[in-house]
C-alpha cells in the first residue's frame, strides 16, 4: 500500500496515529486542521499524543485565557485554519493553510475555560 492511499483510510484512534506518526517519518506533510481534535482529520491533539506537539496556555481570573500550539515533530505539517469573512452583509467561507516546521507556534486563540 502506497502512503497517499494510507492516508485516505478511516482508521481507528490508534491506526489513525500510526498513520499519522508514518507519515511524518516518511518526510510527508499530513494536512492538520487547526483544532484539538478532528473525527476525520488528522488534529493538534493527535500530534500531542504522538509527542509531536505541545499545548501552551495563559489563564486569567475570569476563567478567559489564551491558547496555542508549538510543533515539535520532525519535518514538517500543513496546518489547515477554516476562516470566515463578513463583507458588505455577505458571509464568505476560506482556508488559510500554512507550513509549521519544528519549533513553529500558532498565534494564541481566546478560549473561554468557565
Amino acid at each position: 500500500m502506497k502512503l497517499h492511499e494510507i492516508a485516505s483510510l478511516q482508521p481507528s484512534d490508534e491506526s489513525k496515529l500510526q498513520v499519522l506518526k508514518t507519515l511524518i517519518q516518511h518526510g510527508q506533510q499530513p494536512k492538520i486542521v487547526n483544532a484539538t481534535y478532528s473525527s476525520g482529520h488528522f488534529a493538534w491533539g493527535d500530534l500531542e499524543k504522538l509527542g509531536f506537539a505541545e499545548r501552551g496556555e495563559r489563564r486569567t481570573r475570569r476563567g478567559i485565557g489564551d491558547e496555542w500550539w508549538t510543533y515539535t515533530g520532525p519535518g514538517s505539517i500543513l496546518l489547515i485554519t477554516q476562516t470566515s469573512t463578513i463583507a458588505g452583509g455577505k458571509t464568505s467561507q476560506g482556508e488559510e493553510r500554512i507550513v509549521m516546521n519544528k519549533g513553529d507556534t500558532t498565534d494564541p486563540v481566546e478560549v473561554d475555560y468557565t
